[in-house]
């Protein structure tokens, strides 16, 4: 019998936004303490395994997770940031950041829409085996919250409506036949109230 996969979805923690290199900046100061403190959460969890973004402030979270839990750890592009699509709310503002920064075009954002489909895909899918799998995923907020709206099966355009926190955690469970379920959502109890930060 296959058994339930829970995902541990884990935003990075602060990092420094003046890098505009493709793969962005590292954790500040701040995003190390946030990544401390979630990886003692996590830590409580029966984590089997944790997978990170190929970005910088993800493969940083990430490193101090698997050292704190001590499981398996890798990297994938699935789980880059991006901007998967153009909301309604935040269409003018999208408009006026393609003007300004050539990297961000209509081809760029559907491509970004098609990998976290595929991410989608690939994680949020029965586990192949017969023991509980446990998985963290330690990557963005743009990811974070569309994964979740395609969670829940609302439209997708749902995730610029959604909060989310450095180095919170959002819980989804997947069933033998494919059945999700959101325990939790941006959860930031773990943090001290003066290193809650967006």
């Amino acid at each position: 019998m296959v058994a339930q996969r829970t995902l541990y979805l884990v935003r990075h923690g602060q990092y420094d936004m003046a890098v505009r290199t493709p793969d962005g900046g590292s954790l500040t100061a701040i995003g190390r303490q946030q990544a401390e403190y979630v990886a003692k959460a996590i830590k409580e969890f029966p984590i089997t395994s944790i997978t990170a973004s190929t970005m910088v402030r993800a493969i940083e979270t990430g490193n101090i997770i698997a050292q704190a839990t001590e499981k398996p750890y890798a990297v994938s592009d699935l789980l880059r940031e991006g901007i998967p699509s153009i909301p309604p709310r935040f269409a003018t503002e999208l408009l006026e950041m393609m003007e300004n920064d050539p990297r961000l075009t209509h081809e760029s954002i559907h491509a970004d829409g098609q990998r976290a489909n595929e991410a989608f895909a690939h994680f949020f899918v029965p586990s192949t085996t017969d023991e509980p799998a446990h998985e963290v995923l330690a990557c963005h907020g743009n990811v974070i919250r569309y994964l979740t709206s395609k969670a829940l099966g609302v439209t997708t355009d749902t995730w610029a409506k959604l909060n989310i926190n450095h180095c919170s955690i959002t819980i989804v469970t997947v069933d033998e036949n494919g059945m999700l379920q959101l325990q939790s959502y941006n959860e930031t109890g773990h943090l001290p109230a003066t290193m809650k930060t967006e």
